[in-house]
């Protein structure tokens, strides 16, 4: 019968069991580092201590990302977090594929949201509107009727109300977006 003592030795030392005495560990450091081949001394290195920072520059680091160096600000972080829930929220009550709805994200990333970037146009309206090209674009690509366009939807109309867009600027606004993305060029 065979077990796992029969085969491993707790004792052994030999070559290449992983396990050295402290005899051995001596002499095979002393080959590596000692005598003539002493490369580790003489290594140069790229340290270089004068370039190293002070305990003050770094406690200077830490007071000014304390302070909210590099993060946004509240104002910002709360915008955008309204912006991502109108976007998720008019999504879902539009219906839309997964597919569509990374494509939606995709474009407002590219375009931004920015109201200056559409002449004072609220995000909302941007959001409603990247929805219908979005999905005009896909019926178009599976060979859908007119009648079946999101834009004519109960739906779109009622988000159209609730975010007083009228027909007229949603003509507007999407030609601007698909001027200003390249997912429709």
């Amino acid at each position: 019968m065979y077990t796992v003592r029969s085969h491993f030795d707790p004792f052994d030392r030999g070559i290449g069991n992983g396990s050295s005495s402290g005899e051995d560990d001596y002499i095979d450091q002393g080959r590596i580092y000692g005598g003539d081949n002493d490369w580790a001394n003489q290594s140069a290195t790229t340290f270089n201590a004068a370039e190293a920072p002070t305990k003050e520059q770094k406690f200077h680091r830490l007071y000014k990302l304390n302070q909210g160096k590099g993060e946004q600000s509240r104002r910002d972080t709360i915008r955008a977090s309204h912006i991502n829930n109108d976007l998720e929220t008019f999504m879902s009550v539009l219906e839309m594929p997964l597919r569509q709805r990374q494509i939606v994200r995709d474009i407002i990333d590219e375009v931004g949201i920015d109201s200056n970037t559409f002449g004072g146009v609220t995000y909302e309206k941007i959001i409603l509107t990247t929805c219908s090209l979005v999905a005009d674009e896909a019926l178009s690509q599976n060979g859908g009727s007119f009648s079946d366009r999101l834009f004519l939807s109960d739906k779109y109309k009622e988000l159209m109300r609730a975010t007083n867009m009228g027909s007229q600027d949603h003509r507007k606004l999407r030609v601007k977006i698909r001027d200003k993305s390249s997912h429709f060029d």
